[in-house]
């Protein structure tokens, strides 16, 4: 492991996408040096079918071997660093990390790309909104059970469970009024808003957000399309 740690890293990523943020925010908090390479999601270079032949962003090498998908990355980012504390030492804490990752992508990632591709229809877009909302019903109790006082998923303890989910919500709380022009209901979701205040004030968050204006921007162009 520590011979593996000490390899160079190289990663692939855009800053727009959420998917590769929970990558730069994995490296943050394991304080990786590593050599970016930006990638324009609009005019992918020619080679970057060698790193990732999906095509897809984040990927990263390891020395000379590329890894992509965000959540294997971060995982792995947790292995190879695990002073990162990402990852909890003890098997259940693990499994309930990576349980409550699937679970949020289920209930909450899945109902707002539905609320995505609803946006030019008001019916559609209405149940889903309501779904979505329904989603952050069962996340807030989700939280409550898991650690009352919080701040984090699993307490004092900053981990991919918050990594894996902040940058869809900083990115939902973003447009949904000023672009999808429905309302994000979290009145009475006391554990929940006090998870979103402390996630996105992570330091390592902060500083690998594209910044509301810019994602606003960026899905006005989307739709506008």
């Amino acid at each position: 492991m520590a011979a593996t740690a000490s390899l160079p890293v190289t990663f692939y990523n855009s800053i727009v996408c959420p998917f590769g943020q929970r990558a730069a925010i994995a490296l943050a908090e394991a304080k990786v040096d590593f050599e970016l390479v930006p990638i324009d999601l609009q005019d992918k270079p020619s080679w970057y079918h060698t790193v990732n032949p999906e095509l897809k962003v984040p990927a990263v090498k390891i020395g000379d071997v590329a890894i992509a998908e965000s959540l294997v990355i971060v995982e792995l980012i947790a292995d190879l660093y695990p002073e990162s504390n990402l990852l909890p030492t003890d098997p259940i804490a693990r499994a309930q990390v990576r349980w409550f990752i699937q679970y949020f992508t289920d209930k909450v990632n899945a109902a707002w790309f539905k609320l995505l591709g609803g946006v030019n229809d008001e019916a559609p877009k209405a149940a889903a909104a309501e779904g979505f909302n329904e989603g952050l019903k069962k996340i807030d109790a989700v939280l409550r059970e898991q650690s009352a006082e919080g701040p984090y998923f699993l307490g004092s303890q900053f981990s991919l469970a918050d990594v894996a989910a902040v940058p869809f919500i900083q990115r939902f709380s973003a447009v949904a009024g000023p672009v999808l022009g429905v309302r994000i209901n979290t009145d009475g979701l006391d554990r929940y808003n006090a998870w979103v205040k402390a996630i996105s004030a992570r330091e390592s968050v902060v500083k690998t957000y594209w910044g509301d204006d810019n994602v606003i921007e960026g899905y006005k162009k989307r739709f506008a399309k």
